[in-house]
């Protein structure tokens, strides 16, 4: 996890929200990163954003939720926040994904290590499973700084592998795909320079 946190929270309170609006506003919250932190707080790290207006905007609620930036005190405990965080944003769900990624991959990586280079298919095959795993994960994982994550975080190491990998297997993959596989307008046409930058 690469975000850098500058130390603050976004607060929302939806005072008069009315109940047909309600479920639909707290989804579209969380998919922003809000999370309910105590009943009718919810909180996310970081900067304030347009998208917060643009939703409230788009729900007529700007004028029924108050809106908030706030601070952690110096005096608040450290654990205390990591443990709101870690609850708050069911972290536990996320880690285990990871943890699960690397039981699968980090062997994978072994093996590409002892028996480099592989053949094209193989790699087309083992770059498939690869982002199509990493990416499920991504979409279940949680906007949090880096600073709020538990020490050792399997996300970090995950990326890690996965991008490792990835940059094994790349060539030989394209290879693959160039040689094998067409759309709708023929063969596919060679890589721009913004996929060597994808990890």
């Amino acid at each position: 996890r690469e975000m850098r946190w500058s130390g603050l929270w976004q607060l929302v309170v939806p005072v008069k929200v009315t109940d047909s609006c309600r479920e639909k506003l707290m989804r579209s919250l969380r998919w922003q990163g809000y999370r309910n932190i105590t009943p009718g707080l919810l909180a996310k790290p970081g900067e304030a954003s347009s998208e917060l207006t643009e939703t409230l905007n788009e729900f007529k609620a700007m004028k029924d939720v108050l809106v908030m930036t706030a601070t952690t005190q110096e005096i608040s405990s450290p654990k205390l926040v990591h443990d709101l965080v870690y609850r708050s944003w069911a972290l536990d769900e996320v880690e285990v994904g990871y943890s699960d990624f690397l039981k699968c991959y980090a062997p994978v990586r072994g093996w590409l290590t002892e028996n480099t280079p592989v053949s094209p298919e193989t790699a087309y095959l083992i770059r498939l499973m690869l982002i199509q795993d990493y990416r499920r994960l991504l979409l279940r994982d949680r906007p949090v700084p880096q600073e709020l994550l538990p020490p050792s975080w399997p996300g970090i190491e995950a990326r890690q592998i996965a991008a490792d990998i990835y940059n094994r297997i790349a060539p030989a993959s394209v290879e693959f795909i160039r040689a094998e596989l067409e759309d709708s307008s023929g063969f596919f046409a060679a890589a721009t320079s913004s996929f060597e930058q994808r990890f």
